[in-house]
């Protein structure tokens, strides 16, 4: 795990599908700790009190984790539901987001004060 500015970590752990380490984040934030497309957290940072998931198929663990909020895109919301990741807050650009992440069309970026506007994964698909 690394710390790339404080209260901003990143993580990776193996995906099976790719076949290699895949990336993840979590931020301290005003709202909890909220994790950004969650693979296989380390267990020192706990339970997140949200998780957010940028595209569906970064899915991944959300599922397992016992958040009970999580957010994704509308677009993201219907094909999460169908690999069993209920999703509690589907979002649209523009809408508010917890820990004051908001979500920038084609990514989410952190504006959170401290972070200098860190990004988080980039989606791979317009919205």
């Amino acid at each position: 795990m690394q710390e790339i500015a404080p209260g901003l970590l990143r993580w990776t752990a193996w995906h099976d599908h790719w076949e290699e380490d895949v990336g993840a984040l979590a931020v301290e934030t005003g709202d909890g700790l909220v994790f950004i497309d969650p693979i296989d957290p380390p267990v020192a940072l706990g339970p997140p009190a949200h998780v957010l998931v940028t595209v569906y198929w970064h899915g991944r663990t959300s599922g397992e984790l016992g958040a009970s909020d999580v957010w994704a895109s509308t677009r993201s919301a219907q094909p999460l539901r169908n690999r069993g990741i209920e999703v509690a807050h589907p979002f649209r650009v523009g809408d508010e987001l917890p820990g004051r992440i908001r979500d920038m069309a084609h990514s989410v970026r952190s504006r959170i004060r401290g972070t200098r506007g860190a990004l988080a994964p980039r989606t791979a698909r317009p919205e």
